[in-house]
């Protein structure tokens, strides 16, 4: 439910790779624009790990463009993902849900920065001269050249620049300008600390310094999904922070960790979560046996699903999925390979 969020993140990065398409040069100096009150950082904070993604024996079998194409994620010619090793980032969540799509040439009202480490100093060079290309203002800032859109669709607070000779910087003028990058809430920072610096995917979203706008999302999901749903929906009242790990390399594939606001409200979540993954198991289960594999590689899924559980510590509540005993070539085998 609140994971959908997450997709938010998407939209973010094509609407910075659409800069590139936005199609005179001009100068113009600007102030930095200093640090950050509490209520302008960032709640959403993610690193995707491009590199041991692509490098990964499970993952090598997927062709990356491809699965973009089916997911209907536009392709940009300046921006090839085959060429980046990393993406990271901060996003500032709005006081309302609309404020992540403003209207055409509006500039964001959410804060967002992103930092694209590409494989070498050619594909981060070839992202920002094709920009220079087309039609764009040029600003000096603190000795550095920022580049923003002129006219078009784009929102006119995006900023971008070349950090290092291989990594391209993006984001709304006032996270771009920091000196620090200092962007996310010192809440946020902390739950960070929950996942494994080495996954090739974080995500963590601070939930309660957001309550508000989170209560709106909640309500329209309610609405949406009927009466069925609203058991599950009443867990995000109990929930503090969420955060996302996943690696294939790792013993454990995915890490979830949800924070409750107290004693009481981590077990309401540990239960309810629980609930959700014991129905979600059946299910499953019941597909498996179904399923045209052969005995060995349904042993394996079997496996994995009968050792997820949630757990509390503290005020945390944990998922892991464990990699079972010959997760590879049981991937393998079903991809042909």
């Amino acid at each position: 439910m609140f994971l959908s969020k997450s997709t938010n993140i998407c939209l973010i990065l094509m609407i910075a790779s659409a800069w590139v398409s936005a199609g005179r040069l001009s100068a113009q100096s600007d102030e930095n624009s200093g640090e950050l009150k509490d209520s302008e950082r960032s709640s959403i904070m993610f690193d995707f790990n491009v590199k041991k993604l692509r490098n990964n024996k499970m993952m090598k079998d997927f062709d990356l463009k491809e699965v973009m194409k089916q997911q209907n994620i536009p392709e940009n010619e300046d921006f090839d993902i085959t060429k980046v090793n990393r993406i990271s980032g901060g996003i500032q969540i709005p006081d309302d849900p609309a404020g992540f799509q403003p209207q055409p040439g509006e500039d964001l009202k959410s804060n967002f920065y992103v930092r694209i480490e590409f494989t070498d100093s050619g594909a981060a060079n070839e992202m920002i001269d094709s920009f220079k290309k087309k039609e764009a203002k040029e600003h000096l800032v603190d000795g550095k050249t920022y580049y923003s859109p002129v006219g078009g669709d784009a929102p006119g607070n995006l900023r971008m620049h070349l950090a290092t000779e291989n990594t391209v910087e993006m984001g709304t003028q006032q996270y771009v300008f920091l000196k620090n990058r200092n962007v996310v809430s010192k809440s946020l920072a902390e739950k960070w600390k929950n996942l494994p610096s080495d996954a090739a995917i974080r995500l963590s979203i601070d939930v309660e310094s957001n309550r508000e706008v989170v209560n709106q999302m909640m309500e329209q999901a309610k609405a949406a999904g009927g009466p069925q749903a609203e058991p599950f929906l009443m867990l995000v009242d109990d929930l503090n922070a969420l955060s996302l790990g996943i690696d294939f390399e790792s013993d454990k594939m995915l890490m979830l960790r949800a924070v409750g606001n107290d004693s009481e409200g981590t077990e309401k979540l540990r239960s309810g979560m629980d609930g959700m993954l014991g129905m979600g198991k059946f299910a499953a289960m019941q597909g498996l046996s179904q399923a045209p594999m052969d005995e060995d590689s349904r042993k394996v899924f079997n496996e994995m699903l009968k050792s997820l559980k949630a757990t509390a510590e503290g005020n945390t509540v944990q998922i892991d999925i464990m990699k079972p005993a010959g997760f590879d070539d049981t991937i393998a085998k079903m991809m042909g390979k």
